[in-house]
């Protein structure tokens, strides 16, 4: 089982809320790699940045939308789609792929 079968698995559990807002949270600590003052270049950091925030509002609506239909949100096998879509076209796999890992295993912790 892949980390995205894994996390689609989870999204489909009671833990869904917990696991899409600690992706939030891993999304954005993973983009702190991309800082200035991680010797990360100008051009390189705007556009990890960019992704990894453009990642974080997808995150959000389908968290919102869980709550809130007037959001959207996507089916759960189109909402990894673009997941891996938009950090595919930005470069920012690592980092999708570390901040889902990070979110399973915190949901795993509390929920024990």
């Amino acid at each position: 089982m892949t980390i995205f079968d894994e996390f689609k698995a989870t999204l489909a559990s009671e833990r869904r809320a917990l696991l899409l807002s600690a992706l939030i949270y891993w999304l954005g600590m993973s983009g702190r790699g991309a800082y200035l003052e991680a010797g990360t270049p100008l051009e390189e950091a705007a556009k990890s940045l960019r992704c990894h925030n453009e990642l974080m509002i997808v995150v959000a609506n389908q968290l919102l939308a869980t709550h809130d239909s007037s959001f959207g949100g996507y089916p759960d096998d189109a909402f990894m789609g673009v997941l891996l879509e938009k950090s595919s076209k930005s470069s920012c796999e690592d980092g999708l792929r570390w901040a889902l890992e990070k979110s399973i295993q915190f949901g795993v912790i509390a929920n024990k």
